[in-house]
């Protein structure tokens, strides 16, 4: 099962706002095992939204649009998806008589050309917009699935939740997901990673990807769920093959475990003279309740605080120092595995940033 977003808006081709919807979208299909091959972003034009439909249906199974479902001028995504489907537009009055009991709560006039959002396709489905006025609707033409979906984010959050979620669990209840598993590696470069793994695995009919997200390289190896048994044993060589230089696996993030070392930790004092502020702003996602993060010495008592101490010795190495009151004091120098290449600086306060949460996981844990 294959699917396509489509996503409307000359604010989107013009560079005016990024195109979140498609990624978010595609997330939650991939969670179901769904794989989406093809996004699309087309401005308020006629032409180039119904030639993209058609692409589409083409190629997908499954089509999601996003955007031009207003009550403006250049909202006409809606007729498209009419003429594309090659049903008429019927009027749906609970759409309209919920329009004006929102704009009337808040005392907004209402107008006629606010109309156009309560037209659908006939025989699709009026999906309710919980949060906005532009409801969204779901068709089917043969045997494609298309859902069009307001443009704001949280709108299409709300009819996601209220609606797709459970119809796609339905659609596919019998698929047979593609997985993915993956490893984060630290050290590992894209022109070496392929001579480790890319021999292990030739003959087991896997797709294998990578993915750079600094510092890591994400090695990934994707297939169908019913080859899962076929697949275990190609995982364990994969995984002994990078053993040494895997942090996390399957999309997890070192920060989760230091969360939770430091869950009742009330103040981390950080020192950090090497990474030009990387370090505490990865600190700074961390969500704890009570947990403060802090540079100033004078709010941190003495002996009882939990620190991370990072010493500049040179632009290649620095001391990393862990202090705690349930562990003895720990040092170490580190040293980048980059070199000496002034052109590498930001790599290598990349790689100093993960080492230091790494190590600071894997002293406090132990």
């Amino acid at each position: 099962m294959k699917a396509s977003v489509l996503a409307v808006g000359t604010e989107l081709t013009s560079g005016q706002i990024t195109n979140r919807n498609a990624a978010w979208v595609s997330k939650r299909l991939s969670d179901l095992g769904v794989q989406t091959e093809i996004h699309i972003t087309v401005a308020d034009d006629r032409t180039a939204i119904l030639e993209a439909l058609v692409l589409l249906s083409q190629k997908s199974d499954l089509i999601f649009v996003s955007g031009g479902l207003g009550p403006t001028s250049d909202d006409f995504t809606r007729e498209l998806i009419t003429e594309w489907a090659e049903q008429p537009a019927e009027f749906h009055e609970p759409s309209w008589q919920k329009i004006q009991d929102r704009l009337n709560a808040r005392n907004l006039p209402i107008k006629d050309f606010q109309k156009q959002q309560c037209y659908f396709p006939k025989n699709s489905r009026v999906l309710d917009n919980s949060v906005g006025t532009a409801n969204a609707f779901y068709l089917t033409k043969g045997t494609k699935h298309l859902w069009a979906l307001p443009g704001p984010p949280n709108e299409i959050l709300a009819v996601w939740t209220d609606h797709i979620h459970s119809q796609l669990e339905d659609l596919t209840k019998d698929l047979n997901r593609y997985m993915t598993v993956s490893w984060d590696a630290l050290g590992l470069g894209e022109a070496v990673a392929p001579s480790l793994i890319e021999h292990i695995v030739k003959d087991s009919g896997a797709e294998v990807g990578y993915r750079v997200h600094m510092p890591y390289l994400e090695i990934k190896l994707s297939f169908y769920k019913s080859e899962q048994e076929k697949m275990k044993p190609y995982i364990a060589k994969v995984e002994e093959a990078l053993k040494a230089y895997t942090v996390s696996r399957d999309g997890d993030d070192i920060l989760n475990p230091l969360n939770k070392i430091l869950l009742n930790v009330p103040h981390l004092f950080v020192r950090d003279e090497i990474s030009e502020g990387l370090l505490f702003s990865r600190l700074q996602t961390i969500r704890t309740r009570e947990l403060t993060l802090t540079t100033d010495k004078s709010l941190v008592a003495q002996g009882k605080s939990w620190q991370i101490l990072c010493h500049f010795v040179n632009e290649f190495e620095y001391e990393l120092e862990l202090l705690s009151p349930q562990k003895k004091p720990f040092k170490k120098l580190i040293t980048s595995p980059f070199g000496q290449v002034p052109q590498m600086s930001q790599r290598r306060r990349q790689y100093f940033t993960e080492v230091t949460l790494i190590t600071a996981v894997q002293h406090w844990r132990d």
